[in-house]
């Protein structure tokens, strides 16, 4: 796969590449390279490079994720404001 359709897909790979100071993102020939060529270019393991980008990838989506889950129990606590009050009986740990 090559950078661009790596990055087409995958918006969030750019931080591996950023992190790492690469000048792929933004350049002409992100068409055609791969990340094997791009990895033997910077003289990189293409193991890490590409462990690079899947964690990048992940830690996306788990923030995505996580803004989704507050933005819903924001959005229900506005609807029904006893979301957000404590059952009777139950103590809250401090």
């Amino acid at each position: 796969m090559t950078i661009k359709k790596l990055l087409e897909r995958h918006p969030t790979a750019i931080n591996a590449f950023i992190e790492r100071k690469m000048l792929c993102v933004g350049c002409p020939v992100q068409e055609y390279h791969t990340l094997e060529e791009v990895a033997r270019i910077y003289g990189i393991s293409l193991s890490v490079l590409m462990e690079s980008v899947r964690h990048a990838i992940q830690t996306a989506k788990q923030r995505s994720s996580s803004a989704k889950f507050n933005s819903l129990l924001e959005k229900l606590g506005e609807k029904d404001p006893e979301v957000n009050v404590m059952p009777q009986g139950s103590t809250e740990k401090k």
